[in-house]
């Protein structure tokens, strides 16, 4: 492959794809978060401790506690919203990396022959970033029909686990349970399909995250329970350069093996 063919791709990732597909959910996390500091510091500020003696003296303290019960059910409204709100925002981040992987899988083997393979190898990059970010709610998994005993893929991802923390708290069931989650709701796509030499290659990730609150979904005008989360990635494509375009008859990117578990 000619040095002159090489082309430092971007490394960086902007800023706003941070904020892509979950603008609304940074202003309601923002807005949620500063709702709450302000009615913890008002109820706590205005507390007294006689007020708590009171109310173990006599019937006539319970009146100290008739605000405090009136406004409890909002207050538990806008702590889960800082909790869905945060997760969402979490599971972005991870979306983040998820497409950063799948595109740096997407440059090299969209070279290989068959396209199949392609396919495959960067929807495998994708799903194994977006793991750690799956849900393993039993909750969830009954919604999309997961088993705890987990698939030949969440065994191996499994495995891999082990091998770097044998001891590990996590058990089986708990990650077959997030990798198959991220299997059924991760999907990628690319453009262009067969990109040519040095062109740059746009990598849209797009992750189906299932909510743990379900009325946050009708606060974001979502249909299901699941809120779309999408993140792009462009990269500059490093696939095997010909003077003449052809695909490598090995089925391997610049005829390098690969072997996947």
């Amino acid at each position: 492959m000619p040095l002159h063919g090489i082309r430092k791709h971007r490394a960086m990732i902007p800023s706003y794809e941070f904020f892509r597909s979950v603008e609304w959910v940074w202003g309601i996390w923002f807005l949620s978060t500063i709702l709450t500091a302000v009615w913890l510091w008002k109820a706590f500020r205005s507390w007294k401790i006689w007020d708590f003696k009171d109310l173990l003296r006599g019937e006539e303290g319970g009146t100290y506690t008739i605000s405090y019960v009136l406004a409890f059910p909002p207050f538990m409204l806008l702590v889960c919203a800082v909790i869905q709100s945060t997760i969402i925002l979490v599971v972005k981040m991870g979306t983040v990396y998820a497409a950063y992987a799948a595109a740096r899988s997407s440059i090299v083997w969209l070279a290989a022959d068959p396209p199949y393979r392609a396919k495959d190898r960067i929807q495998y990059a994708a799903v194994n970033a977006m793991a750690p970010f799956g849900s393993s709610s039993s909750m969830h998994a009954e919604w999309l029909g997961i088993s705890d005993s987990g698939t030949r893929d969440s065994n191996a991802f499994d495995q891999a686990y082990r091998s770097y923390h044998p001891a590990g708290p996590a058990p089986e069931a708990y990650l077959a349970r997030k990798y198959q989650c991220a299997v059924l709701k991760t999907e990628v796509s690319w453009s262009p399909y067969y990109p040519e030499e040095n062109e740059d290659v746009t990598l849209t990730l797009t992750y189906r995250m299932p909510l743990y609150i379900a009325w946050f979904a009708k606060v974001l005008g979502t249909e299901d329970r699941f809120v779309p989360i999408t993140t792009k990635v462009t990269l500059s494509f490093e696939g095997a350069h010909q003077a003449e375009r052809q695909r490598q008859v090995s089925g391997f990117p610049m005829g390098i093996p690969y072997n996947s578990p």
